[in-house]
Protein backbone atom coordinates (compact mmCIF):
# COMPACT_ATOMS: atom_id res chain seq x y z
CA UNK A 1 0.00 0.00 0.00
CA UNK A 2 3.23 2.69 -0.02
CA UNK A 3 2.70 3.52 -3.47
CA UNK A 4 -1.08 4.46 -2.62
CA UNK A 5 0.26 7.00 0.24
CA UNK A 6 2.94 8.08 -2.14
CA UNK A 7 0.77 8.73 -5.06
CA UNK A 8 -1.75 10.75 -2.74
CA UNK A 9 1.01 12.71 -1.21
CA UNK A 10 2.07 13.54 -4.80
CA UNK A 11 -1.49 14.06 -6.19
CA UNK A 12 -1.98 16.98 -3.34
CA UNK A 13 1.11 18.37 -3.66
CA UNK A 14 0.42 18.74 -7.31
CA UNK A 15 -3.10 20.22 -6.61
CA UNK A 16 -1.38 22.25 -4.06
CA UNK A 17 0.54 24.12 -6.08
CA UNK A 18 -1.71 24.31 -8.89
CA UNK A 19 -4.39 25.86 -6.66
CA UNK A 20 -1.78 27.95 -5.59
CA UNK A 21 -0.93 29.32 -8.62
CA UNK A 22 -4.78 29.97 -9.44
CA UNK A 23 -5.43 31.91 -5.84
CA UNK A 24 -2.03 34.49 -6.60
CA UNK A 25 -3.73 36.11 -8.93
CA UNK A 26 -7.15 35.97 -11.01
CA UNK A 27 -5.60 36.63 -14.62
CA UNK A 28 -6.93 35.91 -18.26
CA UNK A 29 -3.17 35.01 -19.44
CA UNK A 30 -2.72 31.70 -18.24
CA UNK A 31 1.23 31.54 -19.76
CA UNK A 32 2.27 31.18 -16.31
CA UNK A 33 0.39 28.39 -15.45
CA UNK A 34 2.60 26.46 -18.81
CA UNK A 35 5.64 26.10 -17.25
CA UNK A 36 3.77 24.64 -13.72
CA UNK A 37 2.34 22.42 -15.71
CA UNK A 38 4.93 21.22 -17.57
CA UNK A 39 7.00 20.60 -14.24
CA UNK A 40 4.50 18.57 -12.49
CA UNK A 41 3.42 16.53 -15.82
CA UNK A 42 7.16 15.04 -14.35
CA UNK A 43 4.30 13.17 -11.77
CA UNK A 44 3.01 11.53 -14.88
CA UNK A 45 5.01 8.56 -14.31
CA UNK A 46 4.60 8.03 -10.54
CA UNK A 47 1.02 8.11 -11.60
CA UNK A 48 1.82 5.81 -14.06
CA UNK A 49 3.26 3.03 -11.05
CA UNK A 50 0.17 3.28 -9.09
CA UNK A 51 -2.17 2.12 -12.24
CA UNK A 52 0.28 -0.53 -12.33
CA UNK A 53 -0.22 -1.62 -8.71
CA UNK A 54 -3.32 -1.15 -8.67
CA UNK A 55 -3.51 -3.95 -11.27
CA UNK A 56 -0.94 -5.90 -9.45
CA UNK A 57 -3.18 -7.81 -6.37
CA UNK A 58 -1.27 -8.13 -3.37
CA UNK A 59 -1.99 -9.12 0.22
CA UNK A 60 -5.05 -6.84 0.79
CA UNK A 61 -6.37 -7.25 -2.51
CA UNK A 62 -10.00 -6.18 -2.66
CA UNK A 63 -11.10 -6.53 -6.65
CA UNK A 64 -14.04 -3.93 -6.22
CA UNK A 65 -11.75 -0.92 -4.93
CA UNK A 66 -9.25 -1.40 -6.51
CA UNK A 67 -11.16 -1.24 -10.10
CA UNK A 68 -12.95 1.64 -8.63
CA UNK A 69 -9.86 2.99 -7.49
CA UNK A 70 -7.90 2.34 -10.92
CA UNK A 71 -11.15 4.01 -13.22
CA UNK A 72 -10.53 7.14 -10.75
CA UNK A 73 -6.59 7.28 -11.77
CA UNK A 74 -6.66 6.55 -15.07
CA UNK A 75 -8.99 9.27 -15.58
CA UNK A 76 -6.14 11.45 -13.50
CA UNK A 77 -4.04 10.66 -15.52
CA UNK A 78 -5.32 11.50 -18.87
CA UNK A 79 -6.26 14.74 -17.13
CA UNK A 80 -3.04 15.15 -16.33
CA UNK A 81 -1.56 13.96 -19.84
CA UNK A 82 -4.15 16.84 -21.82
CA UNK A 83 -3.37 19.83 -19.41
CA UNK A 84 0.45 18.82 -20.51
CA UNK A 85 -0.35 18.81 -23.91
CA UNK A 86 -2.49 22.05 -24.03
CA UNK A 87 0.81 24.20 -23.13
CA UNK A 88 1.51 24.41 -26.43
CA UNK A 89 -1.59 25.88 -27.50
CA UNK A 90 -2.93 29.11 -27.40
CA UNK A 91 -4.34 30.43 -24.53
CA UNK A 92 -8.29 30.60 -25.59
CA UNK A 93 -7.99 26.91 -26.36
CA UNK A 94 -6.17 26.15 -22.93
CA UNK A 95 -9.35 28.02 -21.17
CA UNK A 96 -11.62 25.98 -22.88
CA UNK A 97 -9.74 22.72 -21.79
CA UNK A 98 -9.79 23.66 -18.25
CA UNK A 99 -13.70 24.35 -17.89
CA UNK A 100 -14.12 21.08 -19.45
CA UNK A 101 -12.30 18.81 -17.66
CA UNK A 102 -14.23 19.36 -14.40
CA UNK A 103 -10.79 18.67 -12.11
CA UNK A 104 -10.25 22.81 -13.06
CA UNK A 105 -12.18 25.53 -13.29
CA UNK A 106 -12.06 28.52 -15.47
CA UNK A 107 -12.17 30.90 -11.82
CA UNK A 108 -12.23 30.09 -8.48
CA UNK A 109 -11.46 26.31 -8.47
CA UNK A 110 -9.27 26.00 -5.99
CA UNK A 111 -12.03 25.16 -3.59
CA UNK A 112 -13.42 22.40 -5.83
CA UNK A 113 -10.15 20.98 -6.21
CA UNK A 114 -9.24 20.42 -2.82
CA UNK A 115 -12.55 19.33 -1.60
CA UNK A 116 -12.48 16.47 -4.16
CA UNK A 117 -9.29 15.10 -3.21
CA UNK A 118 -10.41 15.41 0.56
CA UNK A 119 -7.44 18.06 1.37
CA UNK A 120 -8.51 18.73 4.81
CA UNK A 121 -5.34 21.50 5.46
CA UNK A 122 -5.93 22.80 2.04
CA UNK A 123 -9.63 23.13 2.39
CA UNK A 124 -9.73 25.33 5.44
CA UNK A 125 -6.85 27.68 4.52
CA UNK A 126 -8.49 28.79 1.24
CA UNK A 127 -11.74 28.91 3.41
CA UNK A 128 -9.74 31.11 5.58
CA UNK A 129 -8.55 33.23 2.92
CA UNK A 130 -12.13 34.53 2.69
CA UNK A 131 -11.46 34.96 -0.71
CA UNK A 132 -13.22 32.50 -2.07
CA UNK A 133 -17.17 32.19 -2.48
CA UNK A 134 -18.20 29.10 -0.04
CA UNK A 135 -21.06 28.27 -2.88
CA UNK A 136 -18.77 28.19 -6.23
CA UNK A 137 -20.03 26.46 -9.10
CA UNK A 138 -18.09 24.70 -11.65
CA UNK A 139 -18.68 23.61 -14.95
CA UNK A 140 -22.16 21.25 -13.77
CA UNK A 141 -23.24 23.80 -11.34
CA UNK A 142 -21.55 21.42 -8.04
CA UNK A 143 -21.21 23.13 -5.09
CA UNK A 144 -17.71 22.35 -3.04
CA UNK A 145 -20.77 20.75 -0.72
CA UNK A 146 -22.06 18.79 -3.73
CA UNK A 147 -18.57 17.27 -4.07
CA UNK A 148 -17.93 16.91 -0.36
CA UNK A 149 -20.97 14.84 -0.16
CA UNK A 150 -20.31 13.11 -3.00
CA UNK A 151 -17.05 11.62 -1.81
CA UNK A 152 -18.16 11.04 1.36
CA UNK A 153 -15.60 13.43 2.95
CA UNK A 154 -17.17 14.07 6.31
CA UNK A 155 -14.90 16.59 8.11
CA UNK A 156 -14.86 18.90 4.64
CA UNK A 157 -18.47 18.71 4.65
CA UNK A 158 -18.67 20.04 8.09
CA UNK A 159 -16.35 22.96 7.41
CA UNK A 160 -18.21 24.14 4.53
CA UNK A 161 -21.02 24.18 6.67
CA UNK A 162 -19.91 25.84 9.16
CA UNK A 163 -19.01 28.58 6.45
CA UNK A 164 -22.45 28.95 5.24
CA UNK A 165 -22.62 26.55 2.44
CA UNK A 166 -25.93 26.18 1.03
CA UNK A 167 -26.94 23.11 1.59
CA UNK A 168 -29.80 23.71 -0.86
CA UNK A 169 -28.19 24.07 -3.76
CA UNK A 170 -28.91 22.57 -6.69
CA UNK A 171 -26.65 20.92 -8.95
CA UNK A 172 -27.48 20.94 -12.91
CA UNK A 173 -28.65 17.63 -12.81
CA UNK A 174 -31.10 19.29 -9.96
CA UNK A 175 -29.45 17.04 -7.30
CA UNK A 176 -28.53 18.70 -4.16
CA UNK A 177 -25.76 17.55 -1.70
CA UNK A 178 -28.14 15.64 0.58
CA UNK A 179 -29.30 13.47 -3.15
CA UNK A 180 -25.62 12.74 -3.26
CA UNK A 181 -24.87 11.91 0.44
CA UNK A 182 -27.96 9.65 0.85
CA UNK A 183 -26.66 7.39 -1.93
CA UNK A 184 -22.72 7.16 -0.70
CA UNK A 185 -22.01 4.58 1.53
CA UNK A 186 -20.86 5.04 4.89
CA UNK A 187 -21.67 9.12 4.81
CA UNK A 188 -24.84 9.13 7.66
CA UNK A 189 -22.61 11.37 9.69
CA UNK A 190 -22.43 13.74 6.37
CA UNK A 191 -26.46 13.42 5.77
CA UNK A 192 -26.96 14.01 9.33
CA UNK A 193 -25.07 17.32 9.33
CA UNK A 194 -26.86 18.18 6.14
CA UNK A 195 -30.24 17.21 7.73
CA UNK A 196 -29.35 19.25 10.84
CA UNK A 197 -27.98 22.00 8.76
CA UNK A 198 -32.03 22.37 7.34
CA UNK A 199 -31.72 19.93 4.22
CA UNK A 200 -34.73 19.66 2.64
CA UNK A 201 -35.58 16.32 2.18
CA UNK A 202 -38.63 16.33 -0.11
CA UNK A 203 -36.07 18.24 -2.63
CA UNK A 204 -36.64 15.71 -5.69
CA UNK A 205 -33.77 15.70 -8.53
CA UNK A 206 -34.69 15.82 -12.37
CA UNK A 207 -36.22 12.46 -12.13
CA UNK A 208 -38.54 13.48 -9.34
CA UNK A 209 -36.68 11.16 -6.35
CA UNK A 210 -36.33 12.48 -3.00
CA UNK A 211 -33.15 11.64 -1.39
CA UNK A 212 -34.97 8.78 0.59
CA UNK A 213 -35.42 7.28 -2.63
CA UNK A 214 -32.03 7.53 -3.64
CA UNK A 215 -30.75 6.18 -0.52
CA UNK A 216 -33.38 2.78 -0.58
CA UNK A 217 -32.35 2.54 -4.19
CA UNK A 218 -28.45 2.23 -3.38
CA UNK A 219 -28.89 0.49 -0.57
CA UNK A 220 -28.30 2.61 2.23
CA UNK A 221 -30.37 0.87 4.99
CA UNK A 222 -29.12 3.41 7.86
CA UNK A 223 -29.31 6.22 5.85
CA UNK A 224 -32.66 5.52 4.16
CA UNK A 225 -34.00 4.91 8.06
CA UNK A 226 -32.49 8.45 9.22
CA UNK A 227 -34.41 10.31 6.55
CA UNK A 228 -37.30 8.83 7.39
CA UNK A 229 -37.32 9.12 10.73
CA UNK A 230 -36.34 12.70 10.35
CA UNK A 231 -39.44 13.22 8.15
CA UNK A 232 -41.49 11.22 10.07
CA UNK A 233 -42.93 13.54 13.02
CA UNK A 234 -44.28 10.88 15.14
CA UNK A 235 -42.18 8.03 15.39
CA UNK A 236 -40.48 5.60 17.68
CA UNK A 237 -37.78 3.25 17.92
CA UNK A 238 -39.46 -0.08 17.26
CA UNK A 239 -40.23 1.20 13.94
CA UNK A 240 -39.18 -0.14 11.40
CA UNK A 241 -37.94 1.79 7.79
CA UNK A 242 -41.05 -0.23 6.33
CA UNK A 243 -43.50 1.25 8.73
CA UNK A 244 -41.92 4.60 8.52
CA UNK A 245 -42.03 4.96 4.37
CA UNK A 246 -45.69 3.38 4.77
CA UNK A 247 -47.00 5.93 7.03
CA UNK A 248 -45.42 8.71 5.10
CA UNK A 249 -47.28 7.17 1.82
CA UNK A 250 -43.54 6.87 0.28
CA UNK A 251 -44.98 4.34 -2.37
CA UNK A 252 -41.73 3.82 -4.46
CA UNK A 253 -39.68 3.22 -1.38
CA UNK A 254 -41.57 0.67 0.11
CA UNK A 255 -41.85 -0.79 -3.34
CA UNK A 256 -37.97 -0.77 -3.38
CA UNK A 257 -37.62 -1.84 0.00
CA UNK A 258 -39.93 -5.18 -0.81
CA UNK A 259 -37.61 -5.63 -3.62
CA UNK A 260 -34.64 -5.44 -1.42
CA UNK A 261 -36.17 -8.13 1.08
CA UNK A 262 -37.76 -10.32 -1.48
CA UNK A 263 -36.04 -13.42 -1.50
CA UNK A 264 -34.93 -13.27 -4.65
CA UNK A 265 -32.35 -10.36 -3.27
CA UNK A 266 -30.63 -12.57 -0.92
CA UNK A 267 -27.36 -12.72 -1.99
CA UNK A 268 -26.23 -16.22 -2.90
CA UNK A 269 -23.29 -16.69 -1.27
CA UNK A 270 -25.80 -15.74 2.37
CA UNK A 271 -24.51 -18.86 4.55
CA UNK A 272 -25.69 -18.21 8.12
CA UNK A 273 -23.65 -21.28 9.36
CA UNK A 274 -20.73 -19.36 8.05
CA UNK A 275 -21.81 -16.29 9.94
CA UNK A 276 -21.23 -14.64 13.47
CA UNK A 277 -24.18 -14.64 14.98
CA UNK A 278 -24.34 -10.79 14.94
CA UNK A 279 -24.08 -11.15 11.57
CA UNK A 280 -26.63 -13.48 10.97
CA UNK A 281 -29.49 -11.02 12.65
CA UNK A 282 -28.29 -8.33 10.63
CA UNK A 283 -28.52 -9.74 7.96
CA UNK A 284 -31.57 -12.06 7.95
CA UNK A 285 -33.56 -8.26 9.02
CA UNK A 286 -32.21 -6.94 5.93
CA UNK A 287 -32.66 -9.34 3.84
CA UNK A 288 -35.97 -11.50 5.22
CA UNK A 289 -39.18 -9.81 3.57
CA UNK A 290 -41.06 -11.72 6.06
CA UNK A 291 -39.31 -10.40 9.12
CA UNK A 292 -39.76 -6.62 7.51
CA UNK A 293 -44.14 -7.35 7.27
CA UNK A 294 -44.48 -9.25 11.05
CA UNK A 295 -42.36 -6.49 12.38
CA UNK A 296 -44.57 -4.53 14.85
CA UNK A 297 -44.05 -0.94 16.26
CA UNK A 298 -44.62 0.05 19.78
CA UNK A 299 -48.64 -0.47 19.29
CA UNK A 300 -48.21 -3.88 18.56
CA UNK A 301 -49.09 -2.46 14.71
CA UNK A 302 -47.47 -4.37 11.00
CA UNK A 303 -46.96 -2.06 8.54
CA UNK A 304 -50.52 -3.13 7.04
CA UNK A 305 -51.96 -1.87 9.87
CA UNK A 306 -50.12 1.41 9.31
CA UNK A 307 -51.41 1.86 5.63
CA UNK A 308 -54.76 1.52 6.90
CA UNK A 309 -54.52 4.62 9.03
CA UNK A 310 -53.59 6.34 5.76
CA UNK A 311 -56.24 8.23 3.71
CA UNK A 312 -53.91 8.81 0.29
CA UNK A 313 -54.15 7.17 -3.06
CA UNK A 314 -50.65 6.20 -1.85
CA UNK A 315 -51.45 4.70 1.24
CA UNK A 316 -54.12 2.16 -0.81
CA UNK A 317 -51.52 2.15 -3.41
CA UNK A 318 -49.14 0.56 -0.36
CA UNK A 319 -51.57 -1.63 1.04
CA UNK A 320 -51.65 -3.62 -2.11
CA UNK A 321 -48.04 -3.82 -2.31
CA UNK A 322 -47.74 -5.34 1.23
CA UNK A 323 -50.73 -7.65 0.41
CA UNK A 324 -49.20 -9.37 -2.67
CA UNK A 325 -45.97 -8.87 -0.90
CA UNK A 326 -47.84 -11.49 1.47
CA UNK A 327 -48.86 -9.59 4.88
CA UNK A 328 -50.71 -10.82 6.99
CA UNK A 329 -54.29 -10.11 7.00
CA UNK A 330 -55.30 -11.58 10.25
CA UNK A 331 -52.09 -9.85 12.25
CA UNK A 332 -53.48 -8.17 15.73
CA UNK A 333 -51.80 -5.19 16.92
CA UNK A 334 -51.83 -4.34 20.63
CA UNK A 335 -55.38 -4.48 20.97
CA UNK A 336 -55.95 -7.40 19.03
CA UNK A 337 -57.47 -5.65 16.02
CA UNK A 338 -57.01 -7.09 12.90
CA UNK A 339 -56.34 -5.32 9.56
CA UNK A 340 -60.60 -5.63 8.73
CA UNK A 341 -61.12 -3.85 12.28
CA UNK A 342 -58.59 -0.74 11.30
CA UNK A 343 -59.89 -0.59 7.57
CA UNK A 344 -64.19 -0.31 8.98
CA UNK A 345 -62.95 2.37 11.48
CA UNK A 346 -61.67 4.85 8.84
CA UNK A 347 -65.42 5.00 7.68
CA UNK A 348 -65.61 5.51 3.67
CA UNK A 349 -61.85 6.37 3.39
CA UNK A 350 -61.28 2.62 4.39
CA UNK A 351 -64.44 1.23 1.67
CA UNK A 352 -61.61 0.11 -0.60
CA UNK A 353 -60.05 -1.42 2.03
CA UNK A 354 -62.63 -3.51 3.67
CA UNK A 355 -63.93 -4.83 0.34
CA UNK A 356 -60.20 -5.81 -0.65
CA UNK A 357 -60.18 -7.72 2.92
CA UNK A 358 -63.31 -8.93 2.44
CA UNK A 359 -62.40 -10.91 -0.82
CA UNK A 360 -59.70 -12.27 1.17
CA UNK A 361 -61.95 -13.74 3.40
CA UNK A 362 -60.31 -11.33 6.21
CA UNK A 363 -62.45 -12.93 9.42
CA UNK A 364 -65.16 -10.57 10.29
CA UNK A 365 -65.68 -12.51 13.66
CA UNK A 366 -62.06 -11.40 14.76
CA UNK A 367 -62.63 -10.39 18.30
CA UNK A 368 -60.39 -7.24 19.62
CA UNK A 369 -59.27 -6.93 23.34
CA UNK A 370 -62.78 -5.30 24.24
CA UNK A 371 -64.59 -8.34 22.15
CA UNK A 372 -66.16 -6.37 19.56
CA UNK A 373 -66.10 -8.13 16.10
CA UNK A 374 -65.37 -5.64 12.79
CA UNK A 375 -69.43 -5.19 13.03
CA UNK A 376 -69.15 -3.31 16.47
CA UNK A 377 -66.19 -1.02 15.21
CA UNK A 378 -68.53 -0.56 11.91
CA UNK A 379 -70.99 0.61 14.14
CA UNK A 380 -69.25 2.84 15.94
CA UNK A 381 -67.24 4.99 13.39
CA UNK A 382 -70.64 4.86 11.61
CA UNK A 383 -69.26 3.37 8.51
CA UNK A 384 -72.75 2.49 6.72
CA UNK A 385 -70.73 1.28 3.75
CA UNK A 386 -69.06 -1.11 5.78
CA UNK A 387 -71.90 -2.85 7.99
CA UNK A 388 -73.91 -3.86 4.96
CA UNK A 389 -70.51 -5.18 3.37
CA UNK A 390 -70.10 -7.19 6.55
CA UNK A 391 -73.36 -8.44 6.76
CA UNK A 392 -73.62 -9.45 3.22
CA UNK A 393 -70.63 -11.57 4.00
CA UNK A 394 -72.62 -13.37 6.48
CA UNK A 395 -71.10 -11.04 9.32
CA UNK A 396 -72.71 -11.74 12.90
CA UNK A 397 -75.59 -9.14 13.80
CA UNK A 398 -76.48 -10.26 17.21
CA UNK A 399 -72.39 -10.70 18.07
CA UNK A 400 -71.51 -9.39 21.66
CA UNK A 401 -68.50 -7.61 23.23
CA UNK A 402 -67.56 -8.47 26.32
CA UNK A 403 -69.67 -5.99 27.99
CA UNK A 404 -72.98 -8.06 26.09
CA UNK A 405 -73.27 -5.21 23.94
CA UNK A 406 -74.36 -6.22 20.50
CA UNK A 407 -73.36 -3.89 16.85
CA UNK A 408 -76.66 -1.96 17.57
CA UNK A 409 -76.56 -0.80 21.14
CA UNK A 410 -72.82 0.09 20.12
CA UNK A 411 -74.52 2.71 17.44
CA UNK A 412 -77.41 3.87 20.08
CA UNK A 413 -74.75 4.48 22.10
CA UNK A 414 -73.28 6.75 19.79
CA UNK A 415 -70.18 4.62 19.55
CA UNK A 416 -69.54 5.47 23.24
CA UNK A 417 -68.49 2.71 25.56
CA UNK A 418 -67.36 3.17 29.64
CA UNK A 419 -64.06 5.25 29.69
CA UNK A 420 -62.40 2.71 31.70
CA UNK A 421 -62.84 0.12 29.10
CA UNK A 422 -60.45 1.36 27.42
CA UNK A 423 -58.14 2.43 30.08
CA UNK A 424 -54.45 3.09 28.30
CA UNK A 425 -55.66 3.33 24.72
CA UNK A 426 -55.11 6.71 23.27
CA UNK A 427 -56.75 8.29 20.87
CA UNK A 428 -54.93 7.24 17.49
CA UNK A 429 -55.30 3.34 19.16
CA UNK A 430 -58.66 3.51 20.97
CA UNK A 431 -61.57 2.38 19.58
CA UNK A 432 -63.58 4.72 17.40
CA UNK A 433 -66.68 6.30 19.03
CA UNK A 434 -64.44 6.72 22.47
CA UNK A 435 -64.99 10.42 22.57
CA UNK A 436 -68.46 11.19 24.54
CA UNK A 437 -68.77 14.40 22.61
CA UNK A 438 -68.03 13.12 19.06
CA UNK A 439 -71.78 11.38 19.66
CA UNK A 440 -74.30 13.09 17.57
CA UNK A 441 -78.25 11.92 17.45
CA UNK A 442 -78.49 12.68 13.65
CA UNK A 443 -75.37 10.77 12.88
CA UNK A 444 -76.14 7.44 14.71
CA UNK A 445 -79.85 7.17 13.60
CA UNK A 446 -79.33 6.71 10.29
CA UNK A 447 -76.72 3.68 11.45
CA UNK A 448 -79.21 2.47 13.78
CA UNK A 449 -81.80 2.20 11.28
CA UNK A 450 -79.55 0.37 8.48
CA UNK A 451 -79.72 -2.25 11.77
CA UNK A 452 -83.45 -2.48 11.86
CA UNK A 453 -84.47 -2.38 8.61
CA UNK A 454 -81.81 -4.33 7.12
CA UNK A 455 -82.82 -7.32 4.45
CA UNK A 456 -80.69 -10.00 4.95
CA UNK A 457 -81.28 -9.93 9.06
CA UNK A 458 -82.91 -7.14 11.14
CA UNK A 459 -81.29 -6.46 14.64
CA UNK A 460 -82.88 -7.69 17.44
CA UNK A 461 -83.60 -4.41 19.65
CA UNK A 462 -84.52 -5.54 22.72
CA UNK A 463 -81.20 -7.52 23.33
CA UNK A 464 -79.56 -6.76 26.30
CA UNK A 465 -75.62 -6.12 27.45
CA UNK A 466 -74.38 -8.03 31.08
CA UNK A 467 -75.92 -5.29 33.22
CA UNK A 468 -79.64 -5.67 31.27
CA UNK A 469 -79.64 -2.41 29.30
CA UNK A 470 -81.24 -2.79 25.51
CA UNK A 471 -80.63 -0.60 22.87
CA UNK A 472 -83.52 1.89 23.77
CA UNK A 473 -81.86 2.55 27.40
CA UNK A 474 -78.87 3.90 25.79
CA UNK A 475 -80.49 6.13 23.28
CA UNK A 476 -83.05 7.26 25.91
CA UNK A 477 -79.75 7.90 28.64
CA UNK A 478 -77.92 9.80 25.41
CA UNK A 479 -81.16 12.15 24.75
CA UNK A 480 -81.26 10.89 21.24
CA UNK A 481 -84.91 11.24 20.25
CA UNK A 482 -84.52 10.29 16.48
CA UNK A 483 -82.78 6.56 17.74
CA UNK A 484 -85.47 6.48 20.39
CA UNK A 485 -88.32 6.93 17.56
CA UNK A 486 -86.61 4.17 15.41
CA UNK A 487 -86.34 1.83 18.36
CA UNK A 488 -90.38 2.54 19.19
CA UNK A 489 -91.17 1.94 15.70
CA UNK A 490 -89.28 -0.97 15.62
CA UNK A 491 -91.22 -1.99 18.33
CA UNK A 492 -88.41 -1.90 21.45
CA UNK A 493 -90.39 -3.40 24.25
CA UNK A 494 -89.96 -0.28 26.84
CA UNK A 495 -91.11 -2.20 29.99
CA UNK A 496 -87.16 -3.81 29.96
CA UNK A 497 -85.55 -3.14 33.05
CA UNK A 498 -81.96 -2.38 33.62
CA UNK A 499 -80.20 -4.30 36.98
CA UNK A 500 -81.76 -1.23 38.72
CA UNK A 501 -84.94 -2.11 37.87
CA UNK A 502 -85.37 1.13 36.11
CA UNK A 503 -87.27 1.51 32.81
CA UNK A 504 -86.53 3.48 29.56
CA UNK A 505 -88.89 5.92 31.03
CA UNK A 506 -86.75 5.91 34.57
CA UNK A 507 -83.65 6.59 32.76
CA UNK A 508 -85.37 9.63 30.81
CA UNK A 509 -87.16 11.29 34.07
CA UNK A 510 -83.63 10.68 35.75
CA UNK A 511 -81.37 12.07 33.43
CA UNK A 512 -83.92 15.31 32.69
CA UNK A 513 -84.58 14.72 29.41
CA UNK A 514 -87.79 15.64 28.45
CA UNK A 515 -88.85 15.47 24.94
CA UNK A 516 -87.64 12.00 25.42
CA UNK A 517 -89.97 11.16 28.34
CA UNK A 518 -92.80 12.57 25.76
CA UNK A 519 -91.87 10.31 22.88
CA UNK A 520 -92.02 7.42 25.12
CA UNK A 521 -95.13 8.24 26.77
CA UNK A 522 -97.24 9.43 23.38
CA UNK A 523 -95.30 6.79 21.01
CA UNK A 524 -94.51 3.95 23.44
CA UNK A 525 -97.16 1.70 25.85
CA UNK A 526 -94.96 2.97 28.36
CA UNK A 527 -96.43 2.26 32.28
CA UNK A 528 -95.97 5.56 33.72
CA UNK A 529 -96.02 4.39 37.36
CA UNK A 530 -93.51 1.59 37.07
CA UNK A 531 -91.24 1.11 40.23
CA UNK A 532 -87.79 0.71 40.53
CA UNK A 533 -85.95 -1.86 42.83
CA UNK A 534 -86.27 0.98 45.65
CA UNK A 535 -89.56 1.24 44.60
CA UNK A 536 -89.58 5.02 43.11
CA UNK A 537 -91.45 5.86 39.53
CA UNK A 538 -90.60 8.36 37.36
CA UNK A 539 -92.05 11.34 38.99
CA UNK A 540 -89.84 10.67 42.13
CA UNK A 541 -86.62 10.54 40.37
CA UNK A 542 -87.43 13.88 38.41
CA UNK A 543 -88.38 15.79 41.49
CA UNK A 544 -84.86 14.70 42.47
CA UNK A 545 -83.56 16.83 40.09
CA UNK A 546 -81.61 19.84 40.47
CA UNK A 547 -82.35 21.38 36.99
CA UNK A 548 -84.37 23.39 35.59
CA UNK A 549 -86.17 20.06 33.54
CA UNK A 550 -88.18 18.64 36.91
CA UNK A 551 -91.20 21.16 36.52
CA UNK A 552 -91.68 19.69 32.44
CA UNK A 553 -90.70 16.30 33.17
CA UNK A 554 -93.33 16.27 35.72
CA UNK A 555 -96.10 18.06 34.04
CA UNK A 556 -95.61 15.71 31.57
CA UNK A 557 -95.58 12.86 33.54
CA UNK A 558 -98.68 14.08 35.73
CA UNK A 559 -100.79 14.62 32.20
CA UNK A 560 -100.21 11.10 31.66
CA UNK A 561 -101.94 10.02 34.91
CA UNK A 562 -98.82 9.70 36.93
CA UNK A 563 -99.63 9.13 40.57
CA UNK A 564 -98.53 11.60 43.40
CA UNK A 565 -99.60 9.66 46.27
CA UNK A 566 -96.84 6.47 45.76
CA UNK A 567 -93.96 5.92 47.94
CA UNK A 568 -90.58 4.26 47.70
CA UNK A 569 -89.66 1.68 49.77
CA UNK A 570 -88.38 4.71 52.05
CA UNK A 571 -91.98 5.87 52.62
CA UNK A 572 -91.07 8.95 50.73
CA UNK A 573 -93.52 10.42 48.30
CA UNK A 574 -92.78 12.81 45.13
CA UNK A 575 -93.69 15.47 47.29
CA UNK A 576 -91.48 14.53 50.24
CA UNK A 577 -88.70 14.83 47.86
CA UNK A 578 -89.41 17.86 46.44
CA UNK A 579 -89.83 19.44 49.51
CA UNK A 580 -86.70 17.75 50.89
CA UNK A 581 -85.00 19.53 47.90
CA UNK A 582 -86.45 22.89 48.62
CA UNK A 583 -88.30 22.47 44.95
CA UNK A 584 -90.94 24.81 46.42
CA UNK A 585 -92.75 25.65 41.87
CA UNK A 586 -92.25 21.59 41.77
CA UNK A 587 -94.73 21.36 45.32
CA UNK A 588 -97.28 23.67 44.81
CA UNK A 589 -97.32 21.72 41.01
CA UNK A 590 -97.61 18.15 42.79
CA UNK A 591 -100.37 19.76 45.29
CA UNK A 592 -102.31 21.10 42.58
CA UNK A 593 -102.61 17.63 41.03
Amino acid sequence: MGNFTAAQALQERFVRKLTDRFDVEYSDDLTSLSSEIETLAGLYHLFVERVMALQRPGEDFDPFTNATQLSHERGMLARMQNLHRATNLDIPQLNILLAQLNLLGICDISLHIAVQCGAVNMTRMLLDRKELSVNIRDCNGASPLHIAAQNGHSSIAEMLIDAKADVGAVRSDQLTPLHLASQKEGAEEIVLMLLNAGADTMVVDKDGHTAVYLAAKAGRMETTELLLRHDSQHWSTQETILHLATKMGLTPVVQLLLDIWSPASIPPDFQPDRTSAKEVIRRTERYSQRAMLEARNENGQTALHVALWGRSRSHRAIFRLLIESGADIEARDKYRRTALHLAVSQKDKGRGFVQALLDMNASHEARDCWGCTPLHTAAASKAENAIVRLLLSGADIEARDSTGMTPLIRATCGGYINEDKYHGADSATAPAGKNKHDRGDEDYAHIVNVFLVNRAKRAEPDSQDCRGRAALYYAVDNGFCMITKHLLQARAKTETTDELGRTALHRAAAKGHDKIVKILLTEGAVDVDARDKWGQTALMLAAQLETSNSIPIARTLLMASASVNLKGINGSTAFDIAKSRGHTSLMQLLSDS
